[in-house]
Formats: structure tokens, C-alpha cells, sequence
């Protein structure tokens, strides 16, 4: 298999060989991944907004391919909210940070509100960014909040770590 071209299905299949079960790759990111010739992650900061909102058109372009293709039965919105990426290269449709709160923007709310302070941390309500800021009120101010991610791009960033501590050992 060419795993530059396929490396979203590679990364799965090495998951699956490893037996890592928690880590779960959106079959909708699995045929982005398939399409494109990057890795989304959060990079703002890293690239410019055009790049950015470039590699965002191309990536939701790939996953609007895999919502045509036939077998999928989750509702269009559930696939976009598992598998768009925004601007940023997190979620297109980030989450209420609140602990207990399950509110995702373009499903139950319209838009989110983020922190005004780190503008990484976003909240449904106000009800819910207080009940949430004694909890984020350290990493806040000290800025080590980490952006959104999709939970399949959290667990290929816990593969790649694993994959590092691997190749780490072995260098002994």
C-alpha cells in the first residue's frame, strides 16, 4: 500500500493491528485523508489564513465526496461535525467546553462563544463558560490550552506519539 497516498486507511489499519480500540478514525476522515496530501491539525499561527482556509476548502470538499458515496447512514450533519475542519484545522463545528454540556455548534447552537482571553476555549451559554472557568481560569492566564481537535485527530496525534516513543526505544 502507498501510505503517502493512502495514509488515511494505513493509519487505521495500524490501529486496528496494534489493538488499539479507543483510538477511532471517522470513516469520513479515513477517505479525506485518502484524498488530500496533508495531515489536518489545528495550525493557527502556523499558517497563513489563505493556506489555512485553502487546505479547509480542499479537505470539506473530500469529505462532501464521502458523504455522496453510498453506506453511510448517519445524518449529513453528524459526518461534517466528525470530519469538517475549520480555517484553523480543528473542528469546523467545535463543542461546548463545559463539563456535562454536549451542545455542537452547527447541530444544536448557531455559534459558539469563545474566551475572550485565549480564544481557544468556547461555551454555549454563559451559564456554561462560568460554570467551566474555574477549571480553565489556570490554563487560561498561563496560555497552555490546547485548540479543538477532532476526536480523530486526537487519536492519529496519539498514534503519532506512540509511534515517536516506539521509534524512541528502539534507538537504544
Amino acid at each position: 500500500m502507498d501510505i503517502l497516498r493512502k495514509k488515511g486507511t494505513w493509519m487505521q489499519n495500524m490501529l486496528q493491528q496494534w489493538g488499539w480500540d479507543d483510538f477511532k478514525l471517522d470513516p469520513a476522515v479515513v477517505f479525506a485523508m485518502d484524498n488530500v496530501d496533508f495531515h489536518p491539525r489545528p495550525w493557527e499561527g502556523l499558517l497563513s489564513k489563505v493556506e489555512g482556509n485553502k487546505r479547509m476548502q480542499e479537505w470539506n470538499a473530500a469529505v462532501d465526496e464521502y458523504i455522496k458515496t453510498p453506506g453511510d447512514t448517519r445524518n449529513r450533519i453528524d459526518i461534517e461535525i466528525e470530519a469538517k475542519i475549520g480555517p484553523h484545522g480543528g473542528p469546523l463545528y467545535r463543542h461546548c467546553e463545559a463539563e456535562e454540556c454536549s451542545i455542537v455548534e452547527g447541530r444544536d447552537i448557531q455559534k459558539l462563544q469563545g474566551c475572550s482571553q485565549c480564544r481557544l476555549v468556547f461555551y454555549c451559554s454563559k451559564e456554561c463558560q462560568k460554570s467551566g472557568w474555574k477549571e480553565h481560569k489556570t490554563e487560561c492566564k498561563a496560555k497552555t490550552h490546547h485548540p479543538q481537535m477532532l476526536d480523530s485527530q486526537w487519536s492519529m496525534e496519539q498514534m503519532m506519539i506512540g509511534l515517536t516513543a516506539v521509534g524512541g526505544m528502539s534507538q537504544r
